[in-house]
């Protein structure tokens, strides 16, 4: 994000928006909250700090993936929008609590501040995002595949999911997205047992995904894989901190 308002000259003196708190960081008077609404696209705001008795920040918004609601007032020229109101949408019941839990969130935390550019808004990325969290939130066993089913079905949504047409062919072409008769001249390539795994994994979702048994180093694979995918398609974006730990977890 750079330092602009991100396109708040749509914004009148006040706007309510849902938004979804990527991360927070810290400045000298206060804190810039990162967020992706359902109105607005990605944005970032500023807070008061949070010792101040009139502020209208929460801890909530500290906590990545926090669901909230926010009422911004514009900044003047390039300012970014200040928070004037929040409140929470849905108060997690586990995924503070549970250390599985919450270590996916911070995976997945991390990776949508990676990948969730555009200021553009798109409600139904949004509706996925707020609705899985609340899934998560909600399982009370068999979520170990959890990030793996929700960086598949998040494809989608960001226009790079595979194509799965002619999965008989010997080979996946990661570059191009789709199975291919021929070996690439690259090596960008999903062939054999890998391949075949590939396209039985494109099946999965929140609702099957306990049928999915990996071995520890099977599942460290595959989420390498497919963060690997999504840097092919939407740009180098850097290590991961929180892919390490996560990797460790489910063993």
């Amino acid at each position: 994000m750079d330092g602009k308002a991100c396109g708040f000259a749509i914004f009148c003196m006040y706007k309510q928006t849902n938004a979804i708190v990527l991360y927070a960081s810290k400045y000298p008077r206060g804190y810039i909250v990162h967020l992706y609404t359902r109105e607005y696209g990605r944005l970032s705001c500023v807070v008061n700090d949070a010792k101040s008795h009139r502020s209208p920040f929460r801890k909530v918004l500290l906590q990545p993936l926090s669901l909230v609601e926010v009422v911004l007032a514009a900044g003047s020229g390039n300012a970014l929008p200040r928070l004037r109101e929040s409140r929470s949408t849905l108060v997690y019941a586990s995924i503070p609590y549970n250390f599985y839990k919450n270590s996916i969130a911070m995976f997945l935390a991390e990776f949508l501040s990676k990948v969730l550019r555009e200021e553009q808004p798109d409600a139904d990325l949004f509706d996925f995002i707020d609705s899985s969290l609340r899934f998560l939130d909600a399982a009370d066993a068999s979520f170990t595949n959890f990030h793996i089913a929700f960086l598949l079905q998040l494809s989608y949504f960001l226009g790079i999911a595979p194509n799965m047409e002619n999965a008989e062919y010997p080979f996946f072409d990661m570059l191009e997205a789709r199975f291919v008769p021929t070996k690439p001249l690259h090596d960008y390539l999903l062939c054999d047992a890998d391949k075949r795994a590939f396209s039985l994994l494109m099946r999965m979702n929140y609702r099957n995904m306990h049928r999915f048994r990996f071995t520890h180093a099977q599942r460290v694979a595959v989420l390498r894989r497919m963060v690997d995918y999504y840097q092919i398609h939407l740009g180098r974006f850097g290590s991961l901190r929180s892919l390490e730990v996560l990797q460790e977890l489910f063993s």
